[in-house]
């Protein structure tokens, strides 16, 4: 594929199906899938011009549902954790505090960890 971007989703999700009932008033149903979760939404009228295009095969169906619907439109709740979870994974897995060597905690052994004691001065 020359252009890969014409055929994903915006928000990632796999596009299963869409159905347009009527392109003179058209109306847009889709499914999408992550993980083992399946969503389906409808827009209602939506933009003639945009459907025209999609129905001559000037657009593909991922270039549809990404000008009808916006991203977090095309999941639902749990796709999008899901999504989130595969996105961290793949940049190298949620951020971890590092154990080092340095700093941190108070010694009383060390001068600012003490308290004077005496007449009262600090």
């Amino acid at each position: 594929m020359a252009t890969p971007q014409r055929y994903s989703l915006s928000s990632g999700a796999e596009l299963v199906r869409i159905n347009v009932s009527n392109y003179r008033n058209p109306s847009l149903h889709i499914w999408t899938w992550v993980g083992e979760e399946l969503f389906e939404d409808t827009k209602f009228q939506i933009d003639y011009d945009v459907a025209q295009r999609h129905f001559k095969g000037l657009i593909t169906d991922e270039e549809f549902v990404n000008a009808v619907f916006e991203p977090q439109e095309q999941v639902n709740v749990r796709q999008a954790e899901l999504l989130g979870e595969a996105f961290t994974l793949a940049a190298g897995g949620p951020a971890q505090a590092h154990v080092g060597t340095g700093g941190g905690g108070l010694s009383s052994k060390l001068p600012w960890g003490e308290q004077k004691r005496g007449n009262g001065k600090r």
